[in-house]
């Protein structure tokens, strides 16, 4: 996934079951910084969400990979990973789901193949 010169402003949590340094309280401060710009920027998704991404071909299973914004009115602050993809991009919430909102779509004969292997990989995420 393209970083799109987000370097500043990203708020990424760290991902489950990796080790690192940090002291209890840098993790706590980090959680409420993420906590509160969610909250002051009303956005309803956080990191590693599960969530139906459209606006690229059919409905698609994607996981939020990150949160950034380029500025206060940055209009597409979610970093997605497309599961079963190589891809990713940076989507608005208005093109996002909650997972359990949907059922998987039906999808022209090119697309199924991909889409069972996208959702055999949710199925995974979810059973972790």
């Amino acid at each position: 996934m393209r970083s799109r010169g987000r370097a500043r402003g990203v708020l990424q949590t760290w991902p489950k079951g990796i080790e690192h340094s940090s002291s209890e309280t840098f993790e706590s401060s980090q959680e409420w910084l993420v906590k509160s710009t969610l909250l002051r920027r009303g956005l309803r998704f956080v990191v590693n969400d599960l969530v139906w991404c459209s606006g690229f071909g059919p409905r698609w299973p994607a996981e939020v990979a990150a949160l950034g914004f380029d500025g206060p009115q940055d209009s597409n602050p979610y970093a997605v990973k497309f599961l079963g993809e190589s891809t990713g991009a940076w989507v608005s919430e208005a093109r996002m789901e909650p997972w359990a909102h949907k059922k998987a779509p039906s999808v022209a004969p090119r697309w199924q193949r991909r889409m069972k292997v996208a959702l055999e990989a949710a199925e995974r995420r979810l059973s972790k």
